[in-house]
């Protein structure tokens, strides 16, 4: 039995969390219609496409592509993955390889994307996190962009923390996957990360000479919420925003 739930659907993004509790004996054969990343969240599955077989678990995912040929068995019982709608342009890119290996970084940004689109997270931080994972699967690229165009990144960042991915990509010269990858290798932080960061110096140098309230401070530096703004800053220094507040803020008795 076969069961599929959209997480997240935009023009260039597509994710689905698939379930299946089929037999152990191999399926019909049916046709891929799309190209996908396939990575398994739980349990162990074979597939075999065009004549090959193999295994898929939480370590080892593969890529679809459309016109394939494709049978799944469940020696193992059920299983629960994920399918994330790509280019196929890309998925020739990361499937010339063949199967995908997911290093422990690249599950944990997987299961923090399927958190994230779960929790309702909107299109663009979803399509972020959707591209530093697939970023992590990727193989080591035969030309990256140059550093030049990682700060030509981080100073479009710095005018607007709101820039939008495939805008910072054309910037950069390079796929949005690319990027992605680069920036992380040169900042050693996602591009999601260094936006939250910007965010949150923002907001640190108001927050000991500026009366406004924390909700205020949040909606000006592009946070979603005060709560956001809380979190973030708890994070990235241990300390919530008032008790920031007051460390940055006059001596007691002036």
């Amino acid at each position: 039995m076969l069961t599929q739930a959209v997480l997240a659907e935009a023009p260039d993004l597509r994710v689905a969390t698939v379930g299946c509790s089929g037999p152990a004996r191999w399926s019909a054969p049916e046709e891929v219609t799309s190209s996908a990343v396939v990575l398994v969240r739980r349990g162990v599955f074979a597939r075999r496409a065009d004549g090959r077989a193999g295994v898929a678990d939480p370590v080892q995912g593969y890529v679809q592509r459309p016109g394939q040929v494709q049978q799944v068995a469940h020696p193992a019982g059920a299983d629960t993955c994920t399918s994330i709608g790509i280019a196929p342009a890309l998925a020739d890119r990361l499937g010339w390889a063949g199967p995908l290996t997911v290093s422990p970084r690249a599950d944990l940004a997987h299961r923090r994307l399927i958190a994230r689109a779960t929790a309702g997270a909107g299109p663009a931080d979803l399509a972020e996190l959707a591209a530093d994972l697939i970023a992590r699967l990727l193989p080591p690229p035969a030309r990256r962009p140059p550093r030049r165009s990682v700060d030509d990144v981080r100073v479009a960042l710095n005018a607007d923390p709101r820039a939008r991915l495939d805008d910072l990509a054309e910037l950069a010269g390079c796929s949005r996957w690319h990027l992605s990858r680069t920036f992380h290798e040169v900042t050693g932080v996602t591009i999601n990360t260094y936006r939250l960061r910007l965010r949150a110096r923002a907001v640190l140098a108001e927050l000991g000479d500026s009366a406004a309230g924390l909700a205020e401070l949040a909606a000006r530096a592009g946070f979603a919420d005060q709560a956001h703004l809380s979190r973030t800053i708890r994070r990235e220094l241990g300390l919530s925003p008032g008790e920031v507040r007051r460390l940055l803020g006059p001596p007691a008795g002036r």
